[in-house]
């Protein structure tokens, strides 16, 4: 589960969760995440309209593709 407020006016938080024992590999880039992608540990933040795609890997099985568009706002008003 991809988590953060969206449409955001100056940054958002983003929080990813997935099956306990699984690594969360995830993008940022609107390309679809591998078990090679890069490693989810902490929640960042973003600044900018980004779709964050991410996959739950365990015993070398990947989930399928959970993703979120999170949109800037740059008019001021998202609420």
């Amino acid at each position: 589960m991809i988590s953060g407020n969206t449409p955001f006016v100056h940054s958002t938080g983003v929080t990813i969760s997935g099956p306990s024992g699984a690594e969360i590999r995830y993008t940022t880039d609107d390309s679809d995440p591998t078990a090679e992608s890069q490693l989810y540990s902490e929640s960042f933040s973003l600044s900018e309209t980004t779709t964050v795609k991410a996959i739950a890997v365990k015993d070398g099985v990947s989930s399928s593709v959970a993703s979120k568009r999170f949109v800037h706002d740059s008019s001021g008003f998202a609420g």
